[in-house]
């Protein structure tokens, strides 16, 4: 009867831990470009653990969305004018990808209010982004 007990409570805490391992990216910020001959949207997603990933996406094509781990850049404390910056690679193609806010002051484009953002990526130009505040 002991062993039986033991083996149960062993394997319910293997499938316990086995459960809590798997990853949950949630949408921390949302971005979009502002100018009319780009139509780019980026979702920055933040894991519990620390982990980030882009997910980069053109709503006007046909195109399925990229996904990039990235690392995220977080400035020293107490100091002056750093900003967060994300920064990977694409799996497929190998392609350097980095998306950097620009400032903290906010900046008001149209009706949409938030922080200006840069996304680079290696074979393309800079596209300029707007990542509008959460509510």
């Amino acid at each position: 009867m002991k062993t039986l007990t033991i083996t149960a409570l062993l394997m319910a805490s293997i499938s316990f831990a086995e459960a809590r391992s798997i990853l949950v990216f949630k949408t921390v910020d949302t971005c979009n470009s502002y100018k009319k001959n780009e139509s780019v949207l980026v979702l920055i997603q933040e894991a519990q653990d620390g982990q980030a990933q882009l997910v980069i996406s053109n709503p006007l094509a046909d195109e399925a969305p990229v996904k990039v781990q990235v690392k995220k850049f977080i400035p020293p404390p107490m100091s002056a004018g750093g900003s967060v910056s994300y920064s990977g690679k694409t799996d497929a193609t190998k392609e350097a990808v980095s998306l950097s806010y620009n400032g903290v002051r906010p900046i008001k484009v149209g009706k949409i209010t938030g922080r200006s953002a840069t996304l680079k990526q290696e074979r393309k130009d800079d596209i300029a982004l707007i990542c509008s505040f959460k509510k």
